[in-house]
């Protein structure tokens, strides 16, 4: 596939060998990582939010809530390297908090800038709605179909959620083929992000080391 700029719409059907959708924190640090590992699986993801960029929920939540600072110590962030931050908060070392070098909340948005802009993900998030997430197989392989809102359709071969989906209020029941889905490792926090990215990237990368889908 190419790097996409609009998700497909009005009943189109589109491919890709992964979608992730969320474009919060533990997307960022998922998708830096799989980039250290291997910069080949540049061009075999898509990252789908309704924002159309990285971090705007977080960013709206602790506006909101007037946040000052996070909760996790200045290791924990998007960026491989776990000592970026505080690098980058050299000249900056009012806004990390006691007890445990605290990333205030603009030095924190201020980094992941600077992380999206040296990994050229500036322009990687699409603007689109995922509202229904349907197991099929094709050609005798399990594969997901994403219905977006805009009526377009997406198929991938791996899916990464990093966002709430809404059910209409009603509990999740998984049953029959669905029940065989390999759920996890979950991400609650920027230090599951790093510890699960360390789990999910080996994995999508053995899992694509052949063929992706053709370009659309």
């Amino acid at each position: 596939m190419g790097n996409w700029k609009t998700a497909p719409s009005n009943g189109t059907v589109a491919q890709v060998d992964i979608a992730i959708i969320g474009a919060g924190p533990q997307a960022l640090t998922l998708v830096t990582h799989l980039l250290q590992k291997k910069e080949s699986m540049r061009n075999r993801f898509v990252v789908l939010d309704p924002a159309g960029d990285w971090l705007q929920q977080w960013q709206h939540q602790f506006a909101a809530y007037n946040i000052p600072h996070l909760r996790s110590p200045v290791v924990h962030h998007p960026d491989p390297d776990p000592h970026a931050l505080r690098t980058f908060a050299e000249s900056r070392s009012s806004e990390l908090f006691p007890p445990y070098d605290l990333p205030g909340t603009q030095l924190f948005h201020d980094f992941c800038q600077e992380v999206i802009r040296r990994w050229e993900l500036q322009e990687r998030v699409i603007s689109s709605r995922v509202q229904r997430i349907e197991l099929f197989r094709q050609q005798g392989w399990q594969r997901f179909r994403l219905g977006l809102a805009d009526g377009g359709v997406l198929t991938a071969k791996r899916v990464v959620l990093d966002a709430r989906l809404r059910w209409g209020g009603r509990n999740l029941f998984i049953m029959g083929g669905a029940a065989a889905l390999q759920l996890g490792p979950v991400a609650r926090n920027l230090f599951g992000a790093r510890l699960a990215s360390n789990r999910i990237v080996p994995a999508l990368i053995k899992d694509f080391s052949g063929r992706s889908y053709s370009a659309v």
